[in-house]
């Protein structure tokens, strides 16, 4: 009994730990990038339920240039001003995907920096706005604060 006990408790504290380095991990796996340097500053994740539903958000601050080399280094990454697509779901029609609980911007308004939008649901090139239904990962860098923000949703 006291070694069923032992096991439970071990795999709670476990478990418990991974809560922690969850958000870096996130973000370097689906942005490519290192971000270990860095320090979250903010983070929350929505995902759960049986079809996974949910938002994970991130803000990463850094206090060097290691993201920023990065991201110059790699072609998927695009300089501000983005695309429609991407000016929509931060700043236009869509961004009510990109915002707290009482409906303010999670990204603010960015003058110098990149950005990169990976399309979860379809690779094909129909519009995922005009979708029933979003599956993306956002990633945006300030250059002028060295702070990455991070935003997946799944609908």
């Amino acid at each position: 009994m006291k070694k069923t006990v032992a096991i439970i408790c071990a795999i709670v504290i476990f478990a418990f730990s991974l809560i922690g380095c969850g958000d870096k991990d996130t973000v370097a796996y689906n942005l490519k990038l290192n971000v270990s340097s860095g320090e979250v500053a903010e983070s929350f994740d929505t995902h759960g339920g049986f079809n996974g539903d949910g938002a994970t958000f991130a803000k990463i601050k850094f206090s060097d240039e290691s993201a920023l080399t990065q991201i110059e280094n790699n072609n998927v990454w695009t300089p501000l001003p983005s695309d429609e697509t991407v000016q929509s779901l931060l700043y236009g029609d869509y961004s009510g995907f990109v915002c707290d609980d009482d409906g303010n911007s999670l990204i603010p308004k960015i003058k110098n920096g990149y950005s990169m939008l990976i399309d979860k649901q379809d690779k094909s090139l129909t519009n995922m706005l005009e979708r029933a239904s979003l599956n993306f990962v956002l990633g945006v860098y300030d250059t002028d604060t060295n702070t990455l923000y991070y935003y997946e949703l799944d609908t």
